[in-house]
């Protein structure tokens, strides 16, 4: 979903620029390599299309080839469940990143899964359990519809090794569910798509991803219901980081290129250095 709130766009592309080539110094010199040595990320995707224009949901198939390329460079592509079992063994990190998609469009498998498969990549994909072969259209998508996958091809993309995780039963924000409702978000949501794929399901998204969106109380029942990792969207991961704070960076059309993302992930780690310089020397003085 798109970020709240109004930008000076005169300052926006600014800031955009500056990124880019924050990025492309950074990155092109293998800098990023030192600056991100103990971290990891998880990016967020939606929707993969051949010929369309990029949006807050939608990426043409061309451009996320390129980004896939770029993190096929300069991290180690790994699948959700390394970083998910590096944090519950308190494993340092090593600039590891995840693909992610959320609600289970039907292009997951036609579209994202070939280019993905083609680059000897792999990523996770969390459905909506209510929204598996049913005829559904959210909210946001009724200016245009956009199908969801049925079983048999969520089967096919766990088949080939590809995750499958849960981004509830009805996608219904947990801040506005009582604590029974979000239990049965959480674990109907669980028992459907474990039935359905005939294997375990053991990572959970919520919906919107905004962490505001996710009462702490809730996160325990995640756990209560059999998640090994709770994931919403943030920053940069680091040692330490618990399995159910686990933060992701949506793409899209948040980020003009790579290399702006790249600068962006630079601003996070220059920003931990600092902050952790600033806390050494107060606590010494």
């Amino acid at each position: 979903m798109r970020r709240s709130g109004r930008t000076n766009p005169l300052r926006a592309r600014l800031a955009g620029s500056v990124k880019t080539l924050l990025g492309k110094l950074v990155f092109g010199l293998g800098l990023s390599r030192w600056l991100l040595s103990d971290r990891a990320v998880v990016v967020a995707f939606h929707r993969v299309l051949a010929h369309a224009a990029n949006d807050a949901m939608t990426m043409p198939g061309s451009a996320f080839r390129e980004w896939c390329r770029f993190f096929a460079r300069h991290f180690r592509v790994v699948p959700l469940e390394t970083v998910v079992a590096k944090l519950e063994r308190k494993e340092p990190l090593d600039r590891e990143l995840a693909i992610t998609f959320d609600d289970g469009y039907l292009d997951f498998q036609t579209q994202a899964v070939p280019i993905l498969s083609s680059l000897d990549l792999t990523g996770t994909v969390f459905a909506v359990s209510d929204f598996v072969g049913a005829d559904a259209t959210p909210w946001w998508d009724e200016a245009e519809r956009h199908p969801f996958m049925g079983w048999q091809e969520l089967r096919d993309v766990a088949a080939r090794g590809f995750t499958v995780g849960s981004h509830g039963k009805t996608h219904r924000g947990m801040d506005q569910l009582d604590p029974d409702e979000a239990r049965d978000e959480l674990a109907s949501s669980k028992a459907a798509l474990e039935a359905g794929l005939g294997r375990p399901v053991a990572f959970y998204a919520y919906p919107y991803g905004d962490p505001g969106r996710m009462p702490e109380v809730y996160r325990d029942l995640v756990r209560q219901c059999g998640y090994r990792a709770c994931l919403g969207y943030g920053g940069l991961i680091e040692a330490g980081t618990s399995p159910f704070h686990i933060g992701r960076i949506c793409v899209n059309d948040w980020f003009a290129s790579p290399a702006q993302f790249g600068g962006y992930l630079v601003v996070l780690a220059l920003r931990r250095i600092v902050s952790g310089f600033l806390r050494g020397r107060h606590a010494t003085s």
